[in-house]
């Protein structure tokens, strides 16, 4: 099965938790793990590596990368997509 995984976004709406630099799918909530990294171990129950694809912006490539490496999961390069800017949702999910 094919997962999408939305990990981009201002950071306005957990304020002053998350910040533009910091949105609120990288912070570490509940344990030692971001957001985004719950909703990758969630992928893999359903899904192998090579199915998850993640629509980010440029900027986060990096924490998003960084995220998966603590992980220990490694997904295809070209299933990480990065928009050009931020467009919202529909745009997000429309692209990937």
């Amino acid at each position: 099965m094919k997962v999408l995984i939305l990990a981009g976004g201002k950071g306005a709406r957990l304020w002053p938790l998350s910040r533009e630099l910091v949105p609120k799918q990288f912070i570490r909530l509940f344990d030692n793990r971001s957001l985004f990294q719950h909703a990758v171990l969630r992928a893999l129950k359903l899904s192998s590596p090579e199915e998850i694809f993640v629509v980010t912006n440029r900027k986060y490539r990096f924490r998003v990368l960084d995220d998966l490496a603590e992980l220990g999961v490694s997904l295809p390069e070209e299933n990480l997509l990065l928009e050009p800017e931020g467009k919202n949702t529909l745009p997000a999910i429309c692209w990937g």
